[in-house]
C-alpha cells in the first residue's frame, strides 16, 4: 500500500518540476483513473504538502549544491539501469536527499542481488513515508482500503 503512495508522490512531483504545475493544479481525476484510492491520494497530499513546507524552510538556509552519484563497478552489477534512474529521479524530486540515497543503496547493497524500481519503491516506502508519519498521521490505517 505504501509503495502506491510513493508512486503517486512521484507521479505529482514530476508534474511540478516538469510541467511546472502548482500543487493543487495536479490533475487529480487522471490518479483516480490510475486506480488510486482516495485515501492513498490524501494521504500523499498531506505528506507533500508537509514536505514542500520543510523542503522550502531547508533551501532558504541552504544553498543549492547538486551532487551527482556515481555507481561503483559492484553496485553497477546489483542496480538495473531503470533502477538507478528511478533512484536518481526520486532524488531529484527531493523525495530523498544524498544521505537517504546513500543508505538506500547501501541496504540494497547487503540485501539484493539484482534491483528493481519495485524494490527501490518498497525500501523507499519503509524509510521515508515512515519517518514522515509524525507529520500526518500513521499510513498504515489506509492499509485496508480496497482500491477498486
Amino acid at each position: 500500500m505504501q509503495e502506491r503512495i510513493v508512486e503517486i508522490i512521484v507521479f505529482i512531483l514530476s508534474e511540478i518540476k516538469f510541467n511546472n504545475k502548482e500543487l493543487k493544479d495536479v490533475n487529480l481525476s487522471a490518479l483516480e483513473k490510475m486506480g488510486f484510492s482516495k485515501s492513498e491520494l490524501n494521504a500523499a497530499f498531506s505528506w507533500l504538502s508537509d514536505r514542500l513546507y520543510l523542503l522550502e524552510k531547508y533551501k532558504e538556509n541552504k544553498a543549492s549544491q547538486k551532487t551527482f552519484r556515481i555507481l561503483h563497478d559492484i553496485e553497477k552489477y546489483i542496480f538495473s539501469p531503470q533502477a538507478y534512474g528511478y533512484l536518481l529521479q526520486l532524488k531529484e524530486l527531493d523525495i530523498i536527499d544524498e544521505v537517504d540515497m546513500e543508505y538506500i543503496i547501501d541496504i540494497l547493497m547487503r540485501t539484493s542481488q539484482s534491483v528493481d524500481i519495485s524494490e527501490i519503491n518498497s525500501l523507499i516506502a519503509s524509510i521515508v513515508l515512515q519517518r514522515a508519519g509524525n507529520y500526518f498521521g500513521n499510513l498504515n490505517s489506509y492499509e485496508n482500503e480496497s482500491v477498486n
